[in-house]
């Protein structure tokens, strides 16, 4: 029976989830550049992929325009989905949804955890 309810609650959470993914139009905000109240933290992000994306360079070696430091070389929290975001690049070209998908992907990862944690 509680296999049951753990199943019809993520199924619930899925659906919850693509009914406010379509209804706040999530089809045309993903395309965004950065913008709103967060945007120097968003071009931070999309900087550090693009800069991955055109030098092609490792994991640990995250950049962005800003060309305080050496090469514009900085310490980034979590470099892993700028990397990955930059890998994506290559395959499909420069497109925001694809950074944009890759941080929502996270989002509904944690979400997910988080029922589970609240279910034990």
């Amino acid at each position: 029976m509680t296999e049951f309810i753990k199943i019809k609650n993520a199924h619930i959470l899925i659906v919850a989830l693509a009914i406010i993914f379509l209804v706040s139009d999530g089809l045309h905000v993903i395309n965004y550049p950065p913008r709103s109240i967060h945007q120097w933290r968003q071009s931070d992000c999309a900087a550090y992929a693009k800069t991955y994306y055109q030098k092609n360079s490792g994991l640990f070696s995250p950049s962005t325009y800003n060309l305080a430091g050496k090469d514009g070389r900085t310490v980034s929290e979590f470099p892993i989905i700028y990397f990955v975001a930059a890998k994506l690049f290559h395959i499909f070209g420069f497109h925001y949804w694809i950074l944009r998908g890759l941080t929502f992907l996270c989002y509904i990862i944690g979400l997910f955890y988080l029922l589970t944690c609240i279910q034990l």
